[in-house]
């Protein structure tokens, strides 16, 4: 059965799931200017144990793995 409640809470999920995956990307962009480098390249190169002890590193490559769930 829809009803108004159901339709307001299913845009309202959608609209937070949105928003989220801005945020995401907004922070994925912002890597990617700062370091110079495609995120695709930042993972290839993640494994490199100097790599896993930068926040700002560690904070991408959880971010890339966020949007993967």
């Amino acid at each position: 059965m829809h009803t108004d409640e159901f339709e307001i809470s299913i845009l309202r999920e959608v609209n937070n799931c949105a928003s989220n995956l801005k945020r995401l990307d907004k922070i994925i962009k912002e890597m990617d200017d700062k370091y110079m480098m495609t995120t695709d390249e930042f993972i290839k190169n993640y494994s490199d144990s100097q790599h896993r002890r930068n926040h700002d590193f560690k904070k991408w490559f959880n971010t890339v793995e966020s949007l993967k769930r």
